[in-house]
């Protein structure tokens, strides 16, 4: 895990699971996800994370279709503990490409005010 990334998760506060992962592992499966190609990375990554992180996904993909979970609370992969992500190696795509430090992680580390300070000087040495 980065470590400007770890005790903070503000980017996951409102994700509800790993974006785009819960299309993989629905049942059924939406007609359109087999337009998504074999070799896609986020495709291969939820297929290569442990069982356990692909029920979590399950899981939170039956609550929601239930009403008994809030499609926008914290994602489900999310360790509220710690605030880091518990399968952090299998993370998606877009997950991926929000870089530490970047107008996008600030945005969301100033709406749940999460040490924003520190982060910049991290992040400008």
């Amino acid at each position: 895990m980065n470590t400007l990334c770890r005790d903070c998760g503000a980017c996951c506060f409102e994700q509800g699971s790993p974006p785009g992962y819960v299309v993989f592992l629905a049942e059924p499966a939406p007609p359109w996800v087999n337009e998504i190609p074999a070799d896609d990375p986020d495709r291969l990554r939820v297929a290569a994370c442990p069982e356990e992180a692909r029920e979590v996904i399950r899981l939170y993909h039956a609550g929601l279709m239930a009403g008994a979970v809030d499609g926008d609370g914290p994602c489900c992969w999310l360790d509220l503990q710690t605030n880091c992500c518990r399968w952090y190696e299998w993370r998606p795509e877009i997950c991926r490409e929000l870089e530490p430090g970047s107008e996008g992680c600030l945005s969301w580390r100033w709406e749940y005010n999460v040490d924003v300070e520190t982060l910049t000087k991290s992040v400008s040495k």
